[in-house]
């Protein structure tokens, strides 16, 4: 049977009910998460805490997701995906409250926590996103249209948060953002708690056991490490951005009086903005063209986004315009990875790889931020880390399906059984319906196609792309 003909598409109900109760819920929890964002560094600089000081708590913050977040939130594919970001929530409410005191050893323990909520941040939501509109049995252009919702979605609310963070640090001082982030997170579990239904991964196994299997996936297909690589290198260098822009910006007016000139709240919306405008540039360039071709375009001008601070360190404009074009490549970025996220890695251990996934990258961020470099230096590295990127992303074009998983996947096609993961298995099985995201999608079967070519076709798209 062909198995396109039982999906259901955007215009069925199914779709519309999923697709508002996810943008709801996670665009509560983004509200929270995105409030205090563009305060973080100007709290701690408004409790006299030095950058090097600074430059610690970010390192405690991304420590913790590594070495406890990993193992923590791999638990979300034993015990359920909403589980998973109902504790993100929980930590990232109890982090901003701690943000109340000014002392160090608290500002610590926060970023502790914080840490944690990150790391299922990170991946819970995605990972229940996807679960369930495979379990829905909804097209891939269904997915991609719930991705650009979502990334479109972010967008506006981070420029409505940052714009509102700027009125409420007026009112009340830099602490206000984050209490009222708190709130925002708590209506956000008591939604996602009615709302979402709990779905998950291999629940007859154990964590040690989960862990093997996603080990066992990554070492049968090298796709799986070269995206990962991607992954690691570009967010990296955002995350990097996201923590060094602010002392960027403000080595620009040194030479002025007024370290206050500049408002910060609306830069972050300006960011924001072309965030945006990116993520309405994903759905027609991910129509037409194949993903990792136009990312490999994407890198590029990133990098030429991110040599502001090391050619013209002392001006503004051209480090704005700049930290524009990046902020607009990471939209379309955001939404694209995500697609290639949901094709190559099985639903069953998807939360267990994607902390796996996340663990150079978090490594990565470790050395930079404990090595203390200069803020041209820092930006030279995100500049390397970019270009690697961009290398990554055309190996990974390039790339064909394993040999022993494309013979498995042609032999469970031609005994017409369902696409499935057992821990006994040596390479994971990925559906048709996530294939199809490889390929531009006004490009159809006729209507005479033999529904078995059809389905095989579909299955071996990601091995073949690099022929066409």
């Amino acid at each position: 049977m062909d198995e396109g003909s039982t999906l259901l598409t955007s215009t069925s109900s199914v779709f519309k009910r999923l697709h508002w109760i996810y943008l709801i819920g996670y665009f509560l929890a983004e509200a929270g998460n995105s409030l205090p964002n563009s305060y973080r560094y100007v709290l701690y600089d408004s409790y006299g805490i030095t950058r090097p000081t600074i430059e610690l708590f970010y390192v405690t913050f991304f420590g913790s997701s590594l070495f406890i977040g990993t193992f923590t939130t791999s638990l979300a594919d034993l015990y359920g995906r909403r589980w998973g970001c109902l504790l993100s929530g929980f930590f990232y409410a109890s982090s901003y409250i701690l943000f109340n005191f000014s002392l160090t050893w608290i500002l610590i323990i926060s970023n502790i926590i914080g840490g944690i909520a990150n790391a299922f941040y990170t991946t819970a939501f995605e990972a229940w996103i996807i679960q369930e509109h495979r379990e829905r049995l909804l097209d891939d252009q269904s997915l991609k249209l719930i991705l650009r919702n979502a990334y479109f979605g972010v967008a506006i609310i981070s420029i409505l948060t940052a714009i509102i963070a700027q009125f409420l640090v007026k009112i009340g001082g830099e602490t206000v953002p984050f209490n009222v982030a708190v709130v925002l997170f708590i209506i956000a579990m008591i939604f996602i708690r009615i709302f979402w239904s709990e779905n998950y991964g291999i629940r007859e196994t154990n964590v040690s056991t989960s862990f093997i299997s996603t080990f066992r996936i990554l070492r049968a297909d090298p796709r799986i490490i070269v995206l990962g690589l991607c992954i690691a290198f570009f967010e990296t260098a955002f995350a990097i951005f996201s923590i060094e822009c602010t002392p960027a910006l403000l080595i620009t007016q040194y030479r002025t009086a007024d370290r206050k000139l500049l408002p910060f709240g609306f830069i972050l919306a300006f960011f924001m903005i072309l965030g945006m405008l990116g993520t309405l540039v994903f759905y027609p360039l991910a129509k037409y063209i194949r993903i990792q071709s136009y990312l490999i375009i994407i890198f590029l001008l990133a990098t030429i986004g991110l040599i502001g601070p090391v050619i013209f360190p002392h001006s503004f404009i051209p480090i704005l315009i700049g930290f524009l074009l990046f902020n607009f490549c990471v939209g379309i970025y955001q939404p694209s990875m995500s697609m290639l996220r949901s094709v190559y890695i099985p639903d069953e251990i998807r939360v267990t790889a994607m902390c796996f996934i996340r663990v150079p990258q978090l490594i990565l961020m470790l050395i930079i931020l404990l090595g203390h470099f200069s803020i041209s230096t820092v930006f030279i590295i995100c500049i390397s880390l970019s270009l690697l990127a961009m290398i990554g992303m055309i190996l990974l074009r390039n790339l064909k399906m394993p040999q022993e998983r494309a013979c498995a996947v042609e032999a469970q096609i031609l005994l017409d059984k369902p696409s499935s993961f057992s821990i006994d298995l040596k390479y994971p099985q990925i559906s048709a319906t996530s294939s199809s995201s490889f390929i531009p999608q006004h490009t159809t079967n006729s209507a005479d196609d033999n529904s078995l070519t059809s389905t095989m076709i579909n299955e071996q798209t990601a091995s073949t792309l690099n022929e066409k």
